[in-house]
């Protein structure tokens, strides 16, 4: 079993290079700080858990200090990384971004054109629907049709415009 006096001893002797050892690694005093302090509690943990004593503790303490620190630099690059393809990402999908107001202009210009195809029948369920989000009963009673009969419209409407556009699309993409 280690004695205090042992780990004092050697916490005197070996903290002010294990803190420059660490800080040489990073580039950060803190976490060097950190990672020595926690070398510390790692060897006397490992003493007092196992009931053995480490042949070389100063080696011993100044892997633990590299091991932590190179472990915390991963997880920053790691962190870097994932925030960087995050933030690309949110770029490709933010409607701000001139080329996505672009392709939004773009769409909506397809979208008007195929709507105008429409009879004005189906022009007036869909505009009722998805401009004016009406429910199918308000738009039965303002069209005095069956409310049965706007679904299966509405249905024939979105099916005529999505196949219109996907076949823009296919045509766009070869």
């Amino acid at each position: 079993m280690v004695q205090a006096e042992e780990i004092e001893a050697l916490m005197a002797q070996l903290e002010r290079p294990l803190v420059a050892y660490g800080f040489s690694l990073c580039s950060d005093l803190e976490q060097a700080r950190d990672a020595a302090q926690n070398a510390f509690i790692k060897y006397l943990r490992f003493c007092t858990d196992k009931d053995e004593k480490i042949e070389k503790p100063k080696a011993w303490l100044f892997r633990v200090v590299y091991n932590q620190i190179m472990d915390e630099l991963r997880k920053e690059k790691l962190k870097r990384k994932y925030e960087s393809e995050v933030k690309h990402q949110q770029e490709v999908h933010d409607v701000h971004t001139p080329s996505r107001e672009l392709e939004m202009k773009t769409m909506k210009a397809n979208l008007k054109e195929e709507v105008d195809k429409l009879n004005e029948l189906e022009q007036r369920v869909f505009q009722l629907r998805v401009y004016r989000e009406y429910s199918y009963q308000l738009i039965a009673e303002e069209m005095d049709i069956k409310v049965s009969h706007v679904g299966v419209i509405l249905h024939r409407t979105l099916r005529k415009i999505s196949g219109q556009l996907k076949s823009e699309m296919s045509e766009v993409l070869k």
